[in-house]
């Protein structure tokens, strides 16, 4: 199966943000929506993301939204890498649940990341960053309001 993926810098004008997302292809897409989501133990109501939404971030809102070289850190001219599908787990924080499918070539996203900063003479700002997808959640399937600091940790819990 071929994952090939687009970079884009995502502007999100109404929240006034920008991140850094590996947008994904329609077999690759269509992949994940064949993904089952499961019953949520506690009962909670779990809503898709609308497919159109669905990526891996390279880099968070947070971190990326007041990045002066942001555009410079997107262009590139080296291939993003394909993503590897991991693990599916159900993540919580308060009044939070999100379904997340974690990527198995963690090293490789990270040697792409630290490779788009340092074409402009900078670090990459996340260097732990744990790269996943996020399926659904508890919020009505809206991306904006998923668990954005899910971690290596998420996966350690059963």
């Amino acid at each position: 199966m071929n994952f090939q993926q687009l970079l884009c810098l995502y502007e999100n004008r109404a929240h006034a943000e920008s991140a850094l997302l590996l947008k994904l292809n329609d077999k690759t897409i269509q992949m994940l929506q064949n993904i089952q989501i499961p019953e949520e133990p506690n009962g909670e109501t779990m809503t898709r993301l609308d497919p159109s939404r669905l990526h891996a971030t390279l880099i968070s809102f947070r971190n990326f939204k007041n990045e002066p070289d942001r555009e410079s850190i997107a262009r590139h001219d080296f291939e993003a890498p394909e993503i590897v599908p991991g693990e599916t787990r159900f993540v919580y924080r308060p009044g939070k649940v999100t379904y997340v499918l974690s990527l198995q070539n963690q090293k490789e996203l990270k040697e792409f990341v630290d490779k788009l900063y340092s074409q402009v003479g900078k670090t990459n700002p996340e260097p732990n960053r744990f790269f996943r997808v996020t399926l659904a959640n508890n919020m009505g399937g809206d991306p904006f309001k998923s668990i954005g600091d899910v971690t290596q940790d998420d996966f350690k819990k059963i």
